[in-house]
């Protein structure tokens, strides 16, 4: 995962690459470095799994948001439930990204579901 830092020493923005895992990300987007900074989700690019650009997070939402007949029951990558309250987040490009905390990030196109369709 790709991450704007601001470094207030210096006045400008350096561009630092972190790791985070699913598990390390509540459910209000924020995700605990083991140095003990936090991180807002929704304030960071996210790089594909097929690697490349990484792409900037639009917007964080939940199935709890979403219409009852709408939301999104399972993991599409393991198929475990998804907890209603797990952040969602919906990319610049368009992908929806899932932090699964039984398998990995899972990346879905606007046309894939998680148990739904997304449209």
């Amino acid at each position: 995962m790709k991450h704007n830092w601001k470094n207030n020493n210096i006045g400008r923005r350096d561009i630092v690459i972190i790791t985070v895992i699913p598990s390390d990300v509540d459910d209000n987007g924020i995700a605990r470095l083991d140095d003990d900074r936090f991180i807002r989700m929704e304030k960071t690019n996210l790089t594909p799994p097929e690697g490349g650009k990484p792409v900037p997070v639009l917007m964080m939402f939940n199935s709890m948001m979403m219409a009852e007949n709408e939301r999104i029951d399972s993991c599409p990558s393991c198929s475990n439930p998804l907890p209603l309250t797990r952040p969602i987040f919906l990319m610049e490009d368009g992908a929806f990204v899932y932090p699964c905390l039984d398998c990995e990030w899972v990346w879905c196109d606007i046309d894939q579901s998680l148990g739904n369709e997304f449209v």
